[in-house]
């Protein structure tokens, strides 16, 4: 899934937001006119939130929907669902499962905890070669059987991936899977 940007907040968030905690002066690290890959949504007290990676190094952070437009809807086959609604409070969030597993694993990776997102970003690799990247042209070369060739390095290995985007073992390199098959 990816948003872009349409706003930096401040006077353009929701009334539903502010009265859940954001202030309205509130300017967040984002960019205007930015794509930005989700690695989750958090639906709490009617207030829509993704996680993505700001502008700052400080790792992903919940920003509110609203500030969004989506850019594409397919969201990872490596999210899933937890509800963690109780009477008082409505609590869903979707991601992936080191982020959703307990009220403590999402805690964890909120408060910047290392091991929490040392799990994020091993994850986060795997997603980011999921769907096609229109900052990424090479294609890697089709070979008999299993095998690709990488367009950068020519190194050479053997890759069952259904995903659009596939990662050179020696170069570390990303190019087009020439298998890929968009659905």
């Amino acid at each position: 899934m990816r948003v872009l940007c349409k706003s930096l907040g401040g006077g353009d968030l929701l009334t539903v937001e502010i009265a859940n905690g954001h202030l309205p002066s509130t300017k967040f690290h984002v960019t205007v006119g930015r794509e930005y890959k989700v690695y989750g949504l958090l639906f709490t007290s009617a207030v829509l939130h993704y996680l993505i990676e700001d502008d700052t190094t400080a790792g992903p952070g919940w920003y509110p929907a609203s500030l969004f437009t989506v850019a594409c809807d397919r969201v990872s086959r490596y999210w899933c669902l937890s509800n963690w609604s109780n009477s008082e409070r409505y609590f869903v969030v979707i991601s992936f499962p080191e982020i959703s597993a307990s009220p403590r694993a999402f805690e964890s990776l909120v408060n910047g905890d290392r091991e929490a997102r040392n799990a994020f970003y091993e994850r986060k690799q795997l997603a980011d070669l999921e769907f096609p990247d229109s900052s990424v042209q090479e294609v890697a070369r089709l070979l008999e059987g299993d095998w690709l060739q990488c367009p950068f390095c020519a190194d050479a290995w053997q890759s069952k991936s259904p995903d659009a985007l596939v990662k050179c073992p020696t170069c570390q390199k990303i190019s087009n899977n020439p298998r890929y098959d968009c659905i």
